[in-house]
């Protein structure tokens, strides 16, 4: 049975209510946040794992002990649950004003729709894991975050925010005057004011846990971006990857660009000579990424998306010029067992490339 606490005075069933009301949009005309959808996802996560499995009576019946076996236990998320209960209410920040909400139970699967007790270590390792799927302990493979993270929906009259997979998404300008995407979930439950908010393009995160009287803790998250924004910026800079003049067997790759697109100046507006490099997909493999100067001054005449491909760029031997990959074990060389791993271009291989292309 799902629905509301079993303390609520109405006996209101959250599912059952379904067939007795108007749809608020039809199915994937327009996002809707809607928890009866959560309820529902959750009741069906139980339902398909049971029918997979060689043993259904041995599987969980229950979201919350499906949940806890797949997603707390592996991730050691010690601190995640649902319910308060005798054995955990010391650990518990209660609310300043209506502290009644921490005895509600919200009946299985809408717990997870109403929400769930987290310490601010378990949020730290799950914020970590998104933003790095290759953490030791991440349940997602870095496929699934790449479909995760994105908006699904745009709306055209409203520039700053949009709807993703479960994520509200806000849009805050970064140093360079560019509109970032912040991906958060707000927990707003009575005077529980929470957010888990991620920052994917400049790979860090924030984590704001309040029970008081205060209550925007929309408000202090979108701060702390703005503050922390400018100095993740630099770092990031600092750490990426950017190339400013490759000449393999003769042949200036900067060069070929240019002389197929126009002079530099033109191409790399105020970057000067550097371009970064762009991940592919396939492990080792990048491209020289360019994107495109506003012409003057008019940012709606720029082009990213036209320029990060292979269709703009020039051809030698045979070759994409733009196409850059490491060579070498990465195993071995994490180990200590080769000196060095070699950074090439395709054109010095004339367009046999040398490395055993591997997905990301």
């Amino acid at each position: 049975m799902t629905g509301l606490p079993e303390t609520s005075p109405s006996g209101f069933s959250v599912l059952d209510s379904v067939t007795a009301n108007r749809l608020v949009y039809l199915p994937g005309f327009y996002p809707s946040y809607s928890n009866t959808a959560t309820g529902l996802l959750g009741s069906a996560l139980v339902a398909a794992n049971r029918f997979a499995s060689g043993d259904p009576g041995k599987e969980p019946t229950e979201y919350a002990d499906l949940v806890k076996r797949d997603i707390f236990d592996p991730m050691g998320l010690n601190g995640s649950h649902f319910l308060a209960t005798e054995e955990n209410k010391h650990l518990l920040f209660v609310p300043l004003f209506e502290s009644s909400v921490v005895d509600m139970d919200f009946l299985d699967v809408m717990n997870g729709a109403g929400g769930q007790w987290c310490s601010l270590s378990a949020a730290i390792t799950f914020t970590s894991t998104l933003l790095n799927p290759r953490h030791p302990k991440s349940v997602l493979t870095p496929f699934t975050m790449r479909n995760w993270l994105r908006p699904t929906h745009s709306f055209e009259e409203d520039d700053w925010t949009e709807s993703g997979l479960v994520w509200e998404i806000i849009k805050a300008i970064d140093s360079n005057d560019r509109l970032r995407r912040i991906y958060w979930k707000l927990g707003e439950l009575y005077n529980l004011h929470n957010a888990i908010a991620l920052h994917p393009g400049t790979s860090y995160g924030v984590v704001v846990f309040m029970a008081g009287a205060y209550m925007h803790a929309a408000e202090i998250t979108y701060r702390i971006f703005e503050i922390v924004q400018p100095t993740a910026i630099i770092i990031l800079e600092r750490g990426t990857l950017f190339v400013e003049e490759l000449v393999l067997n003769g042949v200036n790759a900067m060069g070929t660009f240019n002389a197929f697109n126009g002079p530099p100046e033109v191409v790399q507006g105020q970057r000067k000579s550097r371009f970064a490099l762009r991940p592919t997909g396939l492990r080792d493999e990048l491209r020289l990424d360019t994107g495109t100067p506003p012409v003057n001054g008019l940012k709606h005449m720029s082009c990213y998306a036209c320029w990060i491909g292979v269709d703009d760029w020039g051809m030698h031997h045979g070759a994409p010029t733009n196409l850059i990959y490491f060579t070498g074990s990465v195993e071995e060389w994490e180990q200590g067992k080769m000196e060095e791993r070699v950074f090439v271009s395709n054109m010095q291989f004339k367009g046999r490339v040398q490395v055993t292309p591997q997905l990301l």
